[in-house]
Order: structure tokens, then sequence, then C-alpha cells
């Protein structure tokens, strides 16, 4: 068999209430109480609501993989340049290794040229002491035979040409250390350069992931609130329908009892304790309720009237929550005590004024233990539009 939906099941129930006797309060609207049709309306109205948070949460989603996307992309792009980053760091801890080899080359050239140096300038001295040049004609006179004329003038050659050696290896290695010093001044700035653009391009696309995570963090927020919001839009149309059916109890139950006389509606204050937050505006808000703070460690929490038990169940913000209906003077009123510690009652049970019903708590969305009350002149609503200050039927 196929479960029924949650609108089905309350048209059924309101069906059912319109076979109640003409003293339901739900079939007429005396008392300003909400009729059958008022109450499908404003099912229907939850519904349409419920329908509109869920397509806005399919939106919220697609923005979310789109800006996934872009995400994935940003970090791509990060690791693109942080491998960059890697790569020129390598490169400048080779040039760092070629630089301390070209400083060691460089050290090696200038101790060659300097040597270099001293036999040049003693060279050159020589020949000045002979003139202003050195005389190769001293080397042939002494020559007796023509084997030493063909050595001597190898020697004399090879003078030279050691000479003209020297002199241009000298020269190269000057030209060498130039060049060495130039790449050891040139070098180290390009690179560093390099790594503060590369650092900065970084810090550009952090700064951007950032952005884009600050504003993923927002959506989410923006779907976990939708999402609670549906959770409470699902949360009242349970408890809707469960009034529905707590307030045909309460009418059958109050029918049997004798009315007592008087005009005057009595309730009893709930708990022990003083009142901390009461009723009406608080920040931004609508404060529906008083709250009520006893640091006692067992308060007792009672129901304020006779009545029956619309719902006992924990909620996300209310925490163990009790809400009851009562039938008083043929009227009907609505009281909800919330961030109990515990409960003792369970939904469509009938129960006294003044019995017990759970302790006083934290639970749910609390900062300190105390009893949140409302007292509703009328069914309960989401937008809790019956709700009274307590203080107009309690004395605290």
């Amino acid at each position: 068999m196929k479960t029924k939906s949650p609108l089905l099941k309350t048209l059924l129930i309101t069906l059912t209430i319109t076979s109640i006797s003409s003293q339901s309060l739900t079939v007429h609207g005396e008392d300003n109480t909400p009729t059958i049709e008022d109450k499908l309306q404003e099912l229907r109205q939850k519904h349409t609501q419920f329908k509109e948070n869920k397509d806005k949460l399919g939106e919220i989603d697609h923005k979310e993989q789109e800006i996934q996307a872009q995400l994935k992309q940003l970090d791509d792009d990060v690791a693109f340049n942080n491998d960059k980053i890697r790569t020129l760091q390598s490169s400048i801890n080779n040039t760092k290794h070629k630089i301390d080899k070209l400083e060691h080359d460089i050290a090696a050239l200038h101790e060659r040229i300097t040597k270099r140096e001293k036999v040049i300038k003693e060279r050159l001295r020589v020949m000045q002491a002979h003139g202003g040049g050195l005389s190769y004609m001293d080397l042939f006179l002494g020559i007796k035979k023509f084997s030493d004329f063909i050595d001597a003038t190898n020697t004399v050659a090879a003078i030279i040409q050691a000479d003209q050696e020297m002199l241009k290896v000298h020269y190269e290695d000057q030209k060498l250390k130039k060049q060495m010093e130039g790449e050891l001044h040139n070098s180290l700035p390009v690179l560093a350069e390099q790594l503060k653009s590369l650092e900065s391009v970084t810090a550009i696309l952090h700064a951007k992931v950032a952005e884009k995570n600050s504003l993923m963090q927002s959506l989410k927020q923006e779907k976990i609130e939708i999402e609670a919001e549906l959770v409470d839009l699902s949360e009242a149309h349970e408890i809707l329908i469960e009034q529905a059916i707590a307030i045909i109890q309460e009418n059958k139950r109050a029918q049997k009892e004798i009315s007592p006389g008087g005009s005057g509606i009595d309730f009893i204050k709930p708990t022990n304790g003083g009142v901390t937050s009461g009723y009406g505006p608080r920040g931004d808000g609508h404060h529906a309720g008083i709250d009520i703070s006893d640091q006692n460690p067992d308060t007792a929490v009672a129901a304020a009237a006779s009545g029956t038990v619309i719902r006992s169940y924990y909620s996300n913000s209310y925490g163990n929550c009790v809400m009851i209906a009562h039938k008083i003077k043929d009227k009907i009123f609505t009281t909800v005590y919330a961030h109990l510690e515990n409960r003792f009652v369970k939904n469509g049970e009938t129960v006294t004024q003044g019995q017990q019903i759970g302790y006083m708590g934290n639970t749910g969305h609390s900062f300190g233990k105390h009893l949140h009350f409302e007292l509703h002149e009328g069914p309960w609503n989401i937008d809790k539009t019956n709700s009274v200050d307590p203080v107009r039927y309690i004395r605290f």
C-alpha cells in the first residue's frame, strides 16, 4: 500500500473534522478561530513556500557547482605557478652552484694572471736591462757548428712563440674573468626578479581562491539556512496535522468537563524562576514568548492548564519541546514549552493543569538553562500570529 502524502493526510483529517459536531472549533469561525478553509489555505501557502525554497536550493546547488569549477581552474593555475616557482628555485640553486664555481674559477684565474704578470714584468725588466730589448744576436755569436745554429734558431723561435702564447693566454684569461664577473653580476638579480614576479602572481591567485572560498562559504550558509527553513516548514506541516487531531480530542475532552463559573481564564505559572527575556521585539526579530530562568538543578515544568498534547518532540531550534492545546470557555489556546531537559508526555496525551511535563533545560538553540514559554490565543501557526504576551493571563 502506498504511503499517503502529508497534504493528502491533511485533507483526510480536515474531512474528518467536518464530521465532528457543530461545536468543533475548526468547523466554525467562532472566537476568531480559523475555519477548515483557512487551514487548507495556510497549508497550500506553506506547500508553495516549500516548493519555492526547494527550487531556490537547486539554484544554489547550480551556483555552487559553477564556483567549484572556477575554484578547480584556480587551483590548477596556482599549482602550475607553484611548479614554475619550484623550477625557478631549482634554477637559482643551480645558478648559485655555478656562481660558486665561477667565483672559484675567477679566483684561480686571478692567481694565474697575477703570477703571469710577474713573469711578464720580469721579462720586460730584463729586456730594459739590455738596452730596451733582448739581443738575440749574442745567442748566435758563440755558434761553432751549423747544428748549433739550427738549435739557436729553434730556441729563439720557441722563446718568441712562448712569449706570444703567454700574452695570448693572459689576454684570454682576462677576457674570461671579465665575462665570468659579468655573469656573476647579472644572474642572481634577473632570477630574483622572476621569482618575485611569480610570487606576486601566485599571491593574486591565492587571493582569488580566498575570495571564491568566501563566496562558497556564503552560499553554503545560505544553503544551510534554506535547508533549515525547509526542515522548519516540514516540521510545521506535521505540527498543523497533529494540532488538528489534538484540537478534535481537546474538544471532546472539554465537552465532558463542566465549565467552571466566572468569566476569567485561569492559567498557572508553568515553572519557578524569573523572567529573563520578555515578549516582543528582540534584535531583528520578534520574541513570540518569554524566557524563564532558574538555576536550581531540577526545576520542574508543568502544564499551564489542562489540555491535550499536540506534539512532544525534539526540534533543532527548540530542543525538547511540548505543545499543548487547551479548550477554555469555548476558546482554543495553545501553549509551547521549549528547551526542556526531557519530556514526560507524548502526542495525544491528556494532561491536567500543574502536571509535570519535563524539567527546565538547555537543549536546542539555547544559551543557558531556561524555559521558553509561548501562549497563543487560538491554534499555533508557523508565523506565530496568534501569540500573545503570557502576562495577559499569568502573573510572573
